[in-house]
């Protein structure tokens, strides 16, 4: 692979990002051949254009997500973290090190899979009781003494079936963020040991 060869696959390995980020890059890595003045060095210090793209994406998101204008919807969120730990996986650190980064997503995705598992085995559970309690009470009602208690379960039941909506729901709201600040951590930390280049 030559240098223009390079910056070629660079180029399309950088989708997504914004025409400002690929020109920056671009510019980065023509700067650092034109310095090395010998593009076999050159290519072996920026690493395979995927990594550096990995980590030029990584860069971004986790610049992204520091925005307090960004709206931390979940389903951007789990892309984020998607994006840092590719990032993760492109820099220069012992494999020790990515085994327990990986270990760790995994354990986090198996937690979100479960509580919203159970949030929704929770939801289904309450939506049961309240037609249980309803059609149970209207069916083997005695009087309306039995109506309203049957009515008065049925509210409740409810009420905990929307508390469990909510509690999910915030509860994801607060995990994402968190996993993705760690994420980001681990991979500033780490970082150093590769090229010091960070997308604008």
């Amino acid at each position: 692979m030559n240098r223009e060869e390079y910056l070629n696959e660079l180029k399309k390995r950088m989708n997504g990002l914004s025409e400002t980020e690929i020109a920056d890059a671009v510019a980065y890595c023509e700067e650092y051949f034109d310095e090395a003045m010998d593009d076999e060095r050159a290519m072996e210090d920026l690493g395979a254009p995927a990594k550096f793209a990995a980590q030029c994406k990584a860069e971004s998101v986790i610049r992204q997500t520091n925005e307090e204008s960004v709206d931390h919807k979940p389903r951007s969120m789990i892309k984020a973290i998607v994006m840092i730990m590719s990032g993760i996986f492109a820099l220069p650190i012992a494999v020790p090190l990515l085994l327990v980064a990986f270990l760790l997503v995994l354990i986090f995705f198996i937690l979100f899979f479960v509580l919203i598992l159970t949030g929704v085995m929770a939801i289904a559970a309450c939506g049961y009781a309240v037609i249980i309690s309803v059609v149970g009470g209207l069916f083997s009602a005695q009087g309306i003494g039995d109506i309203l208690c049957s009515i008065g379960a049925a509210l409740v039941f409810l009420g905990v079936g929307i508390m469990v909506v909510l509690i999910t729901q915030l509860m994801i709201k607060k995990l994402l963020p968190y996993v993705v600040q760690r994420l980001s951590q681990f991979y500033h930390r780490h970082k150093e040991g590769g090229n010091q280049y960070e997308c604008e």
